[in-house]
Protein backbone atom coordinates (compact mmCIF):
# COMPACT_ATOMS: atom_id res chain seq x y z
CA UNK A 1 0.00 0.00 0.00
CA UNK A 2 2.74 2.51 0.47
CA UNK A 3 4.76 1.72 -2.68
CA UNK A 4 1.37 2.62 -4.64
CA UNK A 5 1.15 5.62 -2.75
CA UNK A 6 4.79 6.83 -3.31
CA UNK A 7 4.59 5.54 -6.82
CA UNK A 8 0.87 7.88 -7.30
CA UNK A 9 2.68 10.79 -5.37
CA UNK A 10 5.80 10.50 -7.82
CA UNK A 11 3.39 10.54 -10.71
CA UNK A 12 2.22 14.21 -9.70
CA UNK A 13 5.39 15.46 -9.41
CA UNK A 14 6.30 14.32 -13.04
CA UNK A 15 3.50 15.78 -14.64
CA UNK A 16 4.98 19.51 -14.16
CA UNK A 17 7.84 17.99 -16.35
CA UNK A 18 5.53 16.27 -18.60
CA UNK A 19 3.46 18.86 -19.57
CA UNK A 20 6.41 21.48 -19.73
CA UNK A 21 8.08 19.48 -22.84
CA UNK A 22 4.43 19.18 -24.17
CA UNK A 23 3.46 22.49 -23.85
CA UNK A 24 6.02 24.59 -24.22
CA UNK A 25 7.03 24.35 -27.94
CA UNK A 26 3.14 25.54 -28.76
CA UNK A 27 3.08 28.66 -26.66
CA UNK A 28 3.80 32.27 -26.85
CA UNK A 29 7.34 32.59 -25.55
CA UNK A 30 5.68 34.27 -22.21
CA UNK A 31 2.97 31.87 -21.21
CA UNK A 32 4.99 29.29 -22.17
CA UNK A 33 7.28 30.53 -19.37
CA UNK A 34 4.45 29.93 -16.71
CA UNK A 35 3.60 26.49 -18.44
CA UNK A 36 5.85 24.92 -15.93
CA UNK A 37 5.59 27.08 -12.85
CA UNK A 38 2.04 26.48 -13.17
CA UNK A 39 2.38 22.84 -13.64
CA UNK A 40 4.57 22.61 -10.00
CA UNK A 41 1.99 24.40 -8.38
CA UNK A 42 -1.08 22.12 -9.54
CA UNK A 43 0.93 19.13 -8.49
CA UNK A 44 1.80 20.50 -5.02
CA UNK A 45 -2.03 21.48 -4.69
CA UNK A 46 -3.21 18.32 -5.68
CA UNK A 47 -0.65 16.55 -3.60
CA UNK A 48 -2.04 18.26 -0.75
CA UNK A 49 -5.38 17.14 -1.70
CA UNK A 50 -4.86 13.16 -1.80
CA UNK A 51 -1.96 12.92 0.49
CA UNK A 52 -2.28 11.46 4.05
CA UNK A 53 0.68 13.70 4.94
CA UNK A 54 -0.69 16.84 4.88
CA UNK A 55 0.35 19.66 3.40
CA UNK A 56 4.35 19.63 4.04
CA UNK A 57 5.05 16.51 2.20
CA UNK A 58 6.15 17.41 -1.66
CA UNK A 59 5.66 21.07 -1.01
CA UNK A 60 9.07 23.21 -2.13
CA UNK A 61 7.43 26.04 0.66
CA UNK A 62 8.82 24.22 3.39
CA UNK A 63 12.78 24.58 1.86
CA UNK A 64 12.55 28.16 2.56
CA UNK A 65 11.50 28.15 6.03
CA UNK A 66 13.63 30.97 6.93
CA UNK A 67 13.10 33.82 4.29
CA UNK A 68 10.51 35.96 6.24
CA UNK A 69 9.89 38.28 3.72
CA UNK A 70 9.56 35.77 0.99
CA UNK A 71 7.24 33.38 3.34
CA UNK A 72 4.70 36.67 3.10
CA UNK A 73 3.19 35.55 -0.30
CA UNK A 74 1.94 32.91 1.23
CA UNK A 75 -0.68 34.13 3.15
CA UNK A 76 -1.87 35.56 -0.07
CA UNK A 77 -1.41 32.55 -2.46
CA UNK A 78 -1.05 29.74 -0.43
CA UNK A 79 2.76 27.51 -0.13
CA UNK A 80 1.69 26.56 -3.97
CA UNK A 81 2.88 30.39 -4.83
CA UNK A 82 6.10 29.57 -3.08
CA UNK A 83 6.73 26.69 -5.73
CA UNK A 84 5.56 28.95 -8.07
CA UNK A 85 8.29 31.06 -7.80
CA UNK A 86 11.35 28.41 -7.46
CA UNK A 87 9.57 26.89 -10.59
CA UNK A 88 9.23 30.03 -12.64
CA UNK A 89 13.30 30.54 -11.37
CA UNK A 90 14.21 27.21 -13.09
CA UNK A 91 12.06 27.95 -16.24
CA UNK A 92 13.56 31.28 -16.85
CA UNK A 93 16.95 29.80 -16.60
CA UNK A 94 16.59 27.41 -18.52
CA UNK A 95 14.77 29.59 -20.81
CA UNK A 96 18.07 32.20 -20.76
CA UNK A 97 20.22 28.91 -21.64
CA UNK A 98 18.06 28.25 -24.49
CA UNK A 99 17.84 31.73 -26.11
CA UNK A 100 20.02 34.06 -24.14
CA UNK A 101 17.52 37.32 -24.20
CA UNK A 102 17.25 38.47 -20.98
CA UNK A 103 13.85 40.39 -21.39
CA UNK A 104 12.86 37.17 -19.36
CA UNK A 105 15.00 37.31 -16.90
CA UNK A 106 14.29 41.16 -15.86
CA UNK A 107 10.71 40.01 -15.70
CA UNK A 108 11.44 37.32 -13.27
CA UNK A 109 13.44 39.33 -11.85
CA UNK A 110 10.83 42.48 -11.28
CA UNK A 111 8.15 39.94 -10.43
CA UNK A 112 11.01 38.63 -7.08
CA UNK A 113 11.87 42.08 -6.55
CA UNK A 114 8.03 42.83 -6.05
CA UNK A 115 7.20 39.74 -3.49
CA UNK A 116 10.35 40.04 -1.35
CA UNK A 117 9.92 44.09 -0.96
CA UNK A 118 5.71 43.33 -0.17
CA UNK A 119 6.87 40.60 2.31
CA UNK A 120 9.43 42.80 4.16
CA UNK A 121 7.50 45.78 3.84
CA UNK A 122 4.70 43.90 5.21
CA UNK A 123 6.59 42.14 8.05
CA UNK A 124 8.33 45.87 8.72
CA UNK A 125 5.19 47.77 8.82
CA UNK A 126 3.20 45.32 11.08
CA UNK A 127 2.23 46.96 14.41
CA UNK A 128 4.37 45.08 17.82
CA UNK A 129 2.59 42.53 19.28
CA UNK A 130 1.49 42.52 22.87
CA UNK A 131 2.73 40.20 25.52
CA UNK A 132 -0.24 38.40 27.02
CA UNK A 133 -1.15 38.92 30.26
CA UNK A 134 0.35 35.86 31.77
CA UNK A 135 4.03 35.95 30.49
CA UNK A 136 7.20 36.53 32.92
CA UNK A 137 8.13 40.36 31.19
CA UNK A 138 4.74 41.45 32.83
CA UNK A 139 4.65 39.55 36.00
CA UNK A 140 5.58 41.42 39.37
CA UNK A 141 9.28 40.67 40.95
CA UNK A 142 9.56 38.65 43.44
CA UNK A 143 11.25 39.76 46.45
Amino acid sequence: MVGAGAVALAALQTLPFLADRLLVGRLRPGVAALAFPAGVAAAEFLITVVSPFGTAYGSLAVTQYGDLPLLQVVSVTGPWGIGFLIAYFASTVNRLWERPTWRSGLVYLAVLLTVVLAGGARLALAPATARPSGSPASAPAAR
